[in-house]
């Protein structure tokens, strides 16, 4: 079985602009550019004793959280409830408020914009508070307090070593095991630049660790925003 002797092999991809549009006039693709708006530095994830929160940028200084009882997804929400508060940027702080008011999945205007098909989601509570030196601070209408963390979470398998005789298929210095792509000679990472790549082995069984880079765009929506996959054996997607 071919896992006798593929156990694990890494790949680096960029993923770039795939959907481009004339209205996205902001993109960023390094979170050291000169020019990367103060947005930028409080969109992501947080975590607290009670509540995980995903903060979407949606362009100028216009934020929308969203909160998950019981942690961030995977790392103990229930899959099920949710809560939405809107921000805005005043000088160094996002001031939060309840999302509230009519409200359409990924509108454009923020204003209207709600990261949930449904508004409000289910279980959405009301909550507001704000974000500053990476730290959220909310407050339930019940008087129930939240105070959560910025975080970057990182898979385990970040920086692993291979098993020894895996196959490496891409290592930074050539894609000699792929068919299309190009390597940036500057960054050494592998790009579609939107179009298919494929492995030149086939293979059956095997473990992957992917890293893969997106573009900022905070006045995009939905897969605008920066949108490509991976297919497994021709058939299974991980959507990214």
């Amino acid at each position: 079985m071919l896992s006798s002797f593929l156990k694990f092999f890494s790949i680096l991809i960029s993923f770039g602009a795939l959907e481009a549009s004339s209205a996205i006039n902001e993109t960023y693709t390094s979170a050291k550019d000169p020019n990367l708006s103060k947005d930028f530095i409080y969109q992501g994830e947080y975590t607290g004793e009670t509540h995980g929160a995903q903060v979407i940028s949606l362009g100028n200084g216009h934020f929308q959280a969203v909160l998950f009882p019981g942690g961030l997804p995977g790392n103990g929400w229930d899959k099920k409830n949710k809560s939405l508060v809107s921000g805005t940027l005043v000088e160094n702080s996002v001031i939060l408020k309840n999302a509230e008011g009519e409200r359409s999945y990924l509108a454009k205007d923020p204003s209207l914009f709600s990261a949930t098909k449904l508004f409000p989601p289910p279980g959405h509570k009301l909550f507001s508070g704000s974000i500053e030196s990476e730290i959220m601070t909310l407050l339930g209408e019940n008087g129930e307090k939240l105070h959560l963390k910025k975080i970057i979470r990182e898979s385990p398998s970040l920086g692993k070593k291979h098993p020894e005789n895996a196959i490496i298929l891409f290592d930074g210095s050539n894609k000699d095991e792929w068919v299309g792509g190009r390597i940036d000679p500057k960054t050494k990472l592998l790009h579609t630049d939107g179009k298919d790549i494929i492995s030149k082995k086939k293979f059956n069984d095997y473990h992957l660790h992917l890293e893969f880079l997106l573009p900022y765009r905070p006045s995009a929506r939905g897969q605008a925003r920066g949108n490509s996959g991976l297919y497994h054996v021709s058939m299974y997607e991980n959507q990214i």
